[in-house]
């Protein structure tokens, strides 16, 4: 071998060796370990915990459901009227989750007719359908109101989940006046609702 090419592998391999050196360093004694996040415990008995790099937090109730959220919102585990509740600033669009005790009520109904009789206190829904997501029946019925004072028009979409010993309803209500990309962000929790 031509000694010019031993003097180029030479100059090589005392290049690769420090970098491949620092890089072990790095690698092994350098990077911190990941950090372990423990689930915080709020005040109506469930917990929250950030979920990796998407910025979501993952709130998981003691009523067996969970669901992602993204705290940029302002959100109340008070537990005084709803296990769940998030809003934007303006409370233009907001989302509620309650969980009520599973009965005969809510899992025999399969019309729109037999949904509007038992919700009276909202009037007839504007569509009605009975589907099943993340391994629930979910009942879902879609309303429209308008506040003739005020000039507001609501958007009202009603989901209650039969999961195994509660039903879940969450209920999404926004404005005309809500911006859509915070309404398309917090009403999005309905596609993030499972059990535990």
């Amino acid at each position: 071998m031509d000694k010019k090419y031993i003097w180029i592998i030479t100059g090589i391999i005392a290049i690769l060796i420090p970098v491949i050196v620092v890089m072990c360093l790095y690698l092994f004694v350098w990077v911190e370990e990941p950090q372990v996040i423990e689930p915080e415990q709020v005040d109506n008995g469930g917990t929250i915990v950030p979920e990796g790099n998407q910025g979501l937090y993952e709130f998981k109730s003691k009523y067996g459901y969970k669901l992602n959220y993204n705290p940029k919102y302002n959100v109340d585990f008070s537990g005084n009227q709803f296990d769940f509740y998030i809003t934007n600033d303006d409370n233009s669009v907001n989302v509620q989750v309650t969980p009520i005790p599973k009965d005969e009520t809510i899992t025999s109904i399969t019309t729109k007719e037999e949904w509007d009789a038992i919700m009276t206190d909202m009037g007839p829904c504007i569509e009605f359908t009975k589907t099943a997501f993340n391994g629930m029946d979910v009942l879902v019925a879609h309303y429209g109101t308008r506040n003739d004072a005020t000039q507001t028009t609501y958007d009202i979409l009603v989901a209650t989940f039969i999961g195994k010993e509660y039903a879940y309803t969450y209920c999404y209500t926004a404005t005309d006046k809500a911006d859509e990309t915070e309404a398309q962000q917090i009403g999005g929790i309905l596609y993030t609702i499972s059990e535990y």
